[in-house]
This record gives structure tokens, sequence and C-alpha cells, in this order.
């Protein structure tokens, strides 16, 4: 294993032997009889020298990338060390040096410029002719320094000392400004170019120095300043063994660009004005640095005229609404993608510049890409092309590609390819040509089973699934699932977990699918039906609905001419809703058959059984078998037959049946009118408990007729403003006083007077009309409750009643909007449901709750006749019970009564739940209810339901009176 050596174990060692060579030096040297001025800073800066020189040149050994520069760095502080060495030697520090030191000094700037050039070659792309004039611009411009210095003499201190004064700091600031050039160009990365900025701008100031000290005399008081260069030599070492700077892309549109072009211009003006212009070399090293800048700022209007059009060209590639990217035709990476082209891909540029293009290709295209990919190799053009890519959620997306092959900035070949998502125009002709397919397959199949095993197949190969298959009844919509149904069943089409969902486009497939299949289908049952009884019920073997008709209407006829009698039987199972709930449809039509059987087994000869759908039947007697009293016979012998227990999927199930008798005695019957009154008849059947029948007479049909014009009047109620609202008070029995009202609805008819709400909220509950009619009863209590409250000048109460029809989602906005357009506060408003309605109603807590949440009370009405515990109370949203008055009338008069209000009120209160004692007649009950310490009560003890007149009167300060039951007047 091999163990990478850190900077610091190379430089430590290397400082630590440079001390002690100095110590040793400095200690015998001066025995040896050397001149004073070669002290220890002299020989201990040419040790560093070198030693600086060792670790750059041990740099370039030990590294691959910039060896070379690194290398031709390290000669150039080997040439440094040497030119301080000879100088050293030659034992005159203070005169001119010798012209080998002054060339070994020069060589270590031209080797560092080389080493930079080299550097920058290797991280900046494209590498222009434009930074080479600008080194040829720096080079003359020095050179013309240097030529005009040895024309003046630089005030007499001779030539030598002039160029050697002024030269060296020029390099210095010329590499200086090309190491600022090259960190601004990289972007300031790396430590490398920062190390090498601050060696050489100590350089240069200790130059500067320096020279000012010998032109003025002052060398030996500034002697010490030269510690300076040994120390820009070991900086130079240490950015030799910092991480390198990485490569990036030239940005020809920075400003440093032009710093150092500008600043060579004006040293070569200086001179040119400053300079003696009859001296040949100066004036011939000015003219060729004037035409080097020349070309220089011709080369930089044209880079700008190119850059320019780069910008153009990179914002319409990142704004294009069409996918583009550049791929390198060596690797197949991409090198540059805009964001459209990402969006395509469900990722982002970052992470697709640099990745391999086979990362996102459908496998199955892979192969089928290298002979394409070949062909732009070898420079050939070739048509747009599609392949088929795949997202980061697994989606396959088709993608079509036009790609030519194009020069980077630096002349490298690149693949620039425009990129279209054409998945929705391949997906809509594909699913074209199989819906096509699959009409004419739809066509030629005539059996059932074979043509959905035909199309299920077809549709795999069209759509993303695991499965397609045709189902019974309805299935769970699933984000991997497309169901559609048809009929009763349903196409479908699954994929696994780990797959994506399904577009949008297949589900619109799988419609069309479904509608060529559905038709198909319906074709063939149709076809199958008629090869079968027309008129027989499938599942009983029974008549059905259609046979019954057409035989009624014959009978109907038959008994019209006065040949023979007709009764019709309608018979409907008891808690036939239950078996379905509980063992499910299978048992349900299992049932049914068994009681099919058991009807066909008890009827007489002539009669006819039929199902008249669901779970009902009925037997039409005709003939002589239809006198009356036959038939009340055959009814019970029916309802008996039907209530005898069944044997169900290993189950004993007991269920019965109500029925209703009706015998075709008026002229103008018909089969509809008959079976619409033996419903009446049923229907008048269950409500007196099932389980038996009732005989359809005039006082039902007189019933009905009534039950119709209530129905058709109450229709028209509300927009003829004919329902009114009457207010019961509810009274504080611990402090006597009024404590709010209980809104009671009335319907003020036109002919029949106040109708009582027994007569019509029945009606209105089974036709819908109590949605309207709570709606309306809702907005005018609330209104009465901000007037109450005005002019009682304190809270009062105002309780509403619910209908199960109400107890919907859409509620809670109506009371908002209720409240909201009153005024009142929700605090004051109460709801009241009954008991009944939290058990069995689905969603009425979830309402309840969120009704609660607006600030209403909730309130139990009739409580103690429904089914709900106290225990039952605390995952219930309520806040009030109101006793029924079956509770509080045997309070007063029978002691385990009392004991049992007692305890509802106790346990309430324990609950937190405040109690209204409803129905409270005389002073016995009242005082009873006091005893128990109900807290509330209402009933005719205290009044009977008011106008909102009476009730304004009521609440406002002179309405009211004191003591005992008469706390309503």
């Amino acid at each position: 294993m091999s163990v990478q050596t850190s900077p610091r174990r190379v430089v430590v060692p290397t400082v630590a032997a440079l001390i002690a060579a100095v110590y040793l030096v400095g200690r015998f040297l001066p025995a040896l009889g050397h001149d004073a001025h070669l002290t220890w800073r002299w020989w201990g800066s040419t040790v560093v020298y070198f030693a600086a020189a060792v670790i750059v040149l041990i740099r370039a050994w030990r590294i691959e990338r910039d060896r070379t520069a690194w290398a031709v760095l390290g000669a150039g502080m080997v040439l440094y060390g040497l030119g301080t060495l000879t100088s050293i030697l030659s034992s005159r520090p203070h005169d001119d040096p010798p012209a080998v030191s002054f060339a070994c000094w020069i060589g270590f700037y031209v080797l560092l410029y080389g080493a930079l050039i080299t550097m920058l070659r290797s991280r900046l792309r494209p590498f222009t002719l434009s930074f080479c004039l600008d080194g040829a611009l720096g080079g003359l411009a020095l050179a013309a320094v240097c030529a005009a210095l040895v024309e003046h003499d630089l005030h007499g201190v001779g030539t030598a000392k002039a160029i050697a004064g002024l030269t060296l700091p020029c390099a210095e600031l010329v590499l200086l400004s090309i190491l600022l050039w090259a960190s601004t160009m990289t972007g300031w990365r790396g430590e490398t170019w920062r190390w090498l900025i601050a060696a050489m701008a100590t350089m240069a100031v200790a130059e500067i120095v320096n020279d000012v000290s010998v032109a003025r005399g002052t060398y030996d008081e500034l002697e010490p300043l030269s510690a300076l260069f040994p120390l820009a030599q070991l900086m130079i070492a240490v950015a030799a063994w910092r991480p390198s700077p990485p490569s990036r892309r030239m940005r020809t549109d920075a400003r440093a660009v032009l710093a150092l072009p500008a600043a060579c211009f004006v040293v070569v003006l200086g001179v040119l004005i400053f300079g003696r212009s009859d001296d040949p070399i100066t004036g011939g090293l000015v003219v060729a640095a004037l035409v080097v800048a020349a070309a220089r700022a011709g080369l930089t209007f044209r880079e700008v005229g190119r850059l320019h059009e780069a910008r153009r060209f990179a914002r319409g590639f990142e704004e294009a609404t069409i996918g583009m990217a550049f791929v390198s035709p060596t690797d197949l990476t991409w090198t540059r993608v805009n964001q459209t082209f990402a969006d395509m891909l469900g990722r982002t540029p970052e992470s697709l510049v640099g990745s391999f293009i086979g990362e996102v290709t459908h496998p199955d295209d892979v192969d089928n890409a290298a002979p394409v990919w070949e062909t732009f190799r070898q420079g050939e053009s070739v048509a747009p092309y599609v392949r088929r890519v795949v997202t980061v959620d697994g989606t396959i997306v088709d993608l079509e590609i036009s790609a030519a092959l194009v020069e980077d900035d630096d002349g490298s070949p690149l693949l620039f390819s425009q990129v279209k998502d054409v998945t929705a125009q391949r997906r809509t002709a594909r699913h074209n040509l199989a819906l096509a397919e699959l009409s004419r397959v739809a066509l030629e199949e005539r059996e059932a089973e074979v043509l959905v095993e035909r199309v299920t197949a077809l549709l795999r190969e069209q759509m993303p699934a695991c499965v397609v298959e045709l189902v019974d009844g309805p299935v769970a919509d699933e984000l991997r699932t497309v169901a559609v149904a048809i009929g009763g069943e349903a196409l479908v089409a699954r994929r696994a977990e780990d797959e994506p969902p399904f577009a949008p486009e297949h589900a619109r497939f799988m419609e069309a699918a479904a509608n060529v299949l559905g038709t198909a289908l319906d074709r063939a049952r149709i076809e199958d039906e008629l090869r079968t009884q027309a008129l027989e019920d499938p599942l009983t073997g029974l008549a059905n609905r259609s046979y019954l008709a057409a035989h009624v209407e014959q009978a109907i006829a038959a008994t019209d001419r006065g040949e023979v009698g007709l009764a019709l039987l309608l018979l409907d199972l008891d808690r036939f809703k239950n078996v379905n709930d509980t063992l499910g449809h299978g048992a349900g039509d299992e049932l049914l058959c068994s009681v099919a059987d058991r009807l066909r087994a008890a009827i007489r000869r002539g009669d006819l059984a039929a199902r008249l759908g669901g779970d009902e039947f009925v037997v039409v007697c005709s003939g002589t078998s239809a006198a009356p009293h036959e038939v009340a016979a055959l009814a019970s012998r029916l309802l008996e037959s039907v209530s005898a227990p069944y044997v169900v999927d290993g189950r004993e199930l007991h269920i019965g049946a109500s029925a209703g008798l009706v015998f075709a005695d008026d002229a103008g019957a018909t089969a509809e009118s008959l079976l619409r009154d033996a419903d009446v008849a049923m229907y008048r059947a269950k409500e007196h408990g099932g389980a038996r029948y009732e005989v359809f007479d005039a006082g039902l049909r007189a019933a009905v007729v009534h039950r119709l014009s209530i129905e058709s009047e109450l229709r028209h109620a509300l927009e003829r403003d004919e329902l009114r609202l009457h207010l019961q008070p509810v009274v504080d029995l611990h402090r006597d006083e009024l404590a709010g009202f209980e809104a009671l609805v009335r319907w003020e008819h036109p002919q029949r007077g106040l109708v009582a709400p027994a007569e019509f909220i029945g009606v209105a509950e089974e036709t819908g009309l109590i949605v309207g009619i709570g709606g309306w009863v809702l907005a005018e209590a609330t209104r009465l409750l901000s007037e109450l409250v005005e002019a009682a000048a304190r809270p009062l109460r105002m309780s509403v009643n619910l209908s199960a029809r109400q107890l919907r989602p859409a509620l809670i906005d109506e009371v908002a909007a209720a409240l909201a357009s009153s005024g009142a506060d929700a605090r004051c408003l109460t709801l009241e449901v009954t008991e009944t309605l939290l058990v069995d109603g689905p969603g009425a807590v979830e309402v309840l709750g969120a009704l609660r949440a607006l600030g209403v009370s909730i309130a139990i009405d009739d409580f103690g006749t429904g089914w709900s515990s106290l225990g039952a109370l605390q995952r219930y949203p309520v806040d009030v019970l109101k006793l029924d008055r079956s509770l509080v009338g045997p309070a007063a008069s029978s002691g385990p009564a009392a004991a049992l209000a007692r305890a509802v009120v106790e346990m309430s209160q324990a609950l937190g739940l405040d109690v209204v004692a409803e129905g409270i007649e005389d002073d016995e009950q009242l005082a009873a209810m006091r005893a128990l310490g109900c807290p509330h009560g209402q009933g005719f003890v205290f009044a009977r339901p008011m106008p909102p007149e009476e009730a304004l009167a009521l609440v406002r300060p002179s309405g009211a009176r004191q003591g005992g039951a008469g706390v309503v007047a």
C-alpha cells in the first residue's frame, strides 16, 4: 500500500535543515576570513533558494498533472539561487552584479512565465491567441523599459544596477499581473494561485525597497528586508504542495482579461513620451510593442463580437422551449443541457452534466444507439431518430432527436442535439392502431370468454401493465390501477407497486377500449339472453317484471268482462338488507332463491309468482281463486312459509315478510296502479311492525291521496312564504329566568289554516323537502336570535332541530352563512339531533364535530327513547341532553322513575353536559325536576310555542316576571 507524503512532512524537515545550515554558516565563516559583507543572511538566503528549488522539483517528480510546469519552475528557482551564489562569490555584493548573476535572475522570471503558461493551458478552455499576444506585449514593454533605462543610466548609478534595479521589479510586477489574471480566470479556485500571488508580491516589494535603498545609499540600513526574497521562494515551495486548481472554462467576458495589456500599453506610452526617441533600439522596441498592442486591440474587438453572439446563443439555449444538449462524442457524456431537456427527464441540468447518456436510455434502445454514435464519429449526418429514455420515477418517454456535429470553442468536436418529447404522439398512434385492431376482433369474435381473452392480451401489449382483466363489480381507484366500468363489471389494468402510476393517456385509452369491449359484450349478452326465456327472472326462475305486467293486464281485461276476479299480493322481505350487509350478496341471492322456492310451492294452481325486483315478490290470483277469504288465507300461508328458518351457507337465518293485498274492484285499474296500491298497503304493514299483511281499502286510498296533496302543496310552501316559526321558551330552573327558546316550524296553509308539524314533517322527510325547509328554519331562527338578544340586552340561546337529511358536509357552510348573515353569536345557537341519528347516521359525528368547531352547541333531543348510553356520550360531540317527556312525566309520581331521571341528570353533569327537561306539564313535574337538580326545563307549564312577536315582547325587561312557574307569562 502506497503512502502519500504530505507537504508538511517535506517542508518542516527542510526548514529545520535550513536553520541549521544558517547557524553553521554564521558560526564558522567569519573564522575563515571571508569579507564581513558575506554575512549569514546572504548564505542563509542562498541555502533557502536551493532548498525551495529542491522542494518544488520533488513535487514535480511525485505528481502527474502539471509535472512539466513545476519542473520548469524548479529549474528557474535553481537559476535564481545560482544568480545569488555568483553574486556572493564575486565578493562585490554592493557593486554591480556580474552578468552571469543578472542572466540567472532574468532566467528565473522567464522560466516562471513559461511554467505559468503551461499550467494555464491545462486549465483554461479555450487558450486563445489573445493571451499569447498579452505575453509578447509584456515582454516588449519590459525590453523597452530596459533600453530606456540603459540610455538614461538612472542618475549615474551604473548601467548594470539600473537594469537590475528596474528590470527585475518590472518583471515581478508583470508576473504578478499574470497571476492575478489567472486567478480571476479560474474563479480564484485552489490555493496554488494565492500562494504564488503572495510570493510574487513579496518579491516585488523587496526588490523595489532594495533598489530605492541602493539609489539613496541606505542599503545597510534596509539590508534585513532582503530576508523577504527567501521568504518568497519558500512561498513558491508551499504553493507547489497545495491542492491544484481545477480546470474550468475561460471567462472571456471578465474585465481582468484586459488588465495586463492595458498596463503594458501604458508603460510603452510612458517610454515613448519620456524616453529618447533618437535611440534606434528603444524606438524599435516601442514600435514593435505598439504593433502588438494594435493587433491585440483588433483581436479584442473580434472577441467581443463573438462574445455577444455566444451570449445570444446561450440565452436562446437556456430559454428554448425544446430540449437542447451538447454531448461529447468521445465518452458520450453530456457537457451542457438546458432546463427544458432536464425537465423531460425529471432531473436537474447539474445532475445530467458529466453523466453517461446510457444511464437514462431505455435498456432495449442501448444497443440500437451504438450504430448512430459510430456514424457521428465518422463525421456523417444522421436523420432525426427516436429514442426511449427512463425518467427518475421510472416513466418511459419517447424523444425525437436531431443531432449535428459541431466544434467547441477550443476546437474539440461536440454533438449538438435538439430534442422533442413525442411520447404523446407516438402513444396516440399506437393506441389508434390498437383500437382499430380491437374493433376488428370485437366484430369477428362471438364467444364472450374468447373475446375478453383476446382483447385483454391486446391491451397488455399496448399498456405498461402487469395484468389486464375483466372483473365483477367496482374496483377501488388506485394510482397503479385503471378501472373502467362495463355494466356490472370493470375492465382493469394493474401495475406493480414498484412501477410508476398510469398516465392520464392510458386511462383514456382504457376507456376507449372499454367502450369497444362493452359494446361487443352487450351484443353477446343480448344474443345470449334471446336464447333463454325472455320473460324469466334469471336468479329465481320466477316470472320477471315484464311477464308480470303482461299477465296482470290480461287478467284485468278478463275482469272487466266479468269473467274472473283479480287479486294481487306484494311481499317485501323484512331485514333482508342485514343479510346482504353481513353475509354478502352471494348469501342474499341464495336466500332469494329459497324464498322463491317456498312461494312456488305454496301458491295454488292458476296463481302466478313473480319477482318484482330486489327482495320484492308478487303473487297474482285470478279467477275463482281470487275470492277475498281465499286470498286472505293464501296471504297468511305465504307469510308463515316465508317466516320459517333458512339455512344459508351453513347458518340458520330468520326473516319475515310484510305484504300488501289489493283487489281489482275499480274500473280502469292498470298493472301499474295495482302494484302502487299494493305497495302502499305493504308499507302500512311495515309501519305496524311487519310480518303481516294489510288490505288496500278506501281509507288507505284517501290517506295516499291526502299524502300526495300534502306533498304537492308543501313543495310550494317556501316560495309562497307559508312557513312560520314559533318559539317555545326554555327556562333556567335554578334562577327562575328565561334562558332561551326552541324554534318550531309551522305551516300556515291558505285553506287548512295552521298545519301541525306531525302532518307534514314526515312527508318532508320522505321526499327530501326537509332540506330546504330546514335551511329556511336555520336562517330564520338565527335572525330571530339576533333580534331577541338585542331586545333582551343579554345572551339567550336558540335551539333548532336538525333532520337526518340535513346532516351532510354542506350543512357546515349553511350554518356559518346563517350566523354571518344574521350577526348572531355561534355560542348562542344549539342544534338538536336524535340519539338514533348519532348511532345510525353515516358521517353524522364528523359533521357535528365540524359544527362544534364553529362554536355551535349540539343537543340530543328526546334522550331516553333511543339506543345510546351515557358512556357512549363521551365519544359523541354533544353539549346538551334533552330528557324525553317519557322520563320527565313519571318522575313526579314514581320513585323508580325519579331515581332513573336523577341518575341521568347526575351522570350528565359529571360528563360536563347541560340537561333540559322536556314536556313539563304541571307544577308537580316542575317541582320534581327542581328536586332532581335539573338545570333547565321546557313545557306547557311555562308557555306554549308562541309567534316571534310575543317572544320579543316577553324578553324585553317588562315582559318577564319572577316566581315559580310564572317565569314566563
